[in-house]
């Protein structure tokens, strides 16, 4: 199937029943690396973390909050991003002062490459619990 970009498809799968199924999607391109606004980390049943990516190259990380009200004590991080490549591929990357926390980027989402990062991420709850877990922040909602 050849498809345009920007445009809006319909899939239509009919079963020998007649029973049938659609799915919807678009083929919507953007060129920007990422979206300013609201990206959310959340563990099932524990809590969540929010990074704000502001439009004027700065952002903001709070510290992971639990269900219960529990905090790790740790402060609200505040830097500039910016973008850099590391071994020959695109990262965006937080400084807080000479460290930084580096993320890959798809789509809507934030990848946390812990090989690439230099500031200890653990007080914000954002470590790997297995090899086949990624720390994904996703988009949740644009300013």
């Amino acid at each position: 199937m050849d498809l345009e970009l920007n445009k809006i498809y319909v899939l239509e799968l009919v079963f020998k029943d007649g029973d049938f199924v659609q799915y919807t999607f678009n083929t919507g391109a953007s060129d920007s690396k990422i979206h300013h606004g609201e990206y959310r980390y959340d563990v099932y049943n524990e809590g969540h973390s929010i990074l704000n990516i502001n439009a004027d190259g700065t952002f903001v990380l709070s510290p992971f909050h639990y269900l219960d009200g529990r905090n790790e004590g740790s402060e609200e991080l505040h830097g500039d991003y910016g973008f850099e490549r590391i071994d020959g591929e695109n990262y965006l990357c937080l400084y807080i002062d000479d460290e930084k926390i580096a993320f890959d980027y798809c789509a809507m989402a934030l990848f946390l490459d812990l090989e690439k990062t230099t500031y200890d991420v653990s007080k914000y709850n954002l470590s790997k619990k297995t090899d086949n877990q990624q720390v994904v922040f996703g988009f949740d909602t644009q300013v």
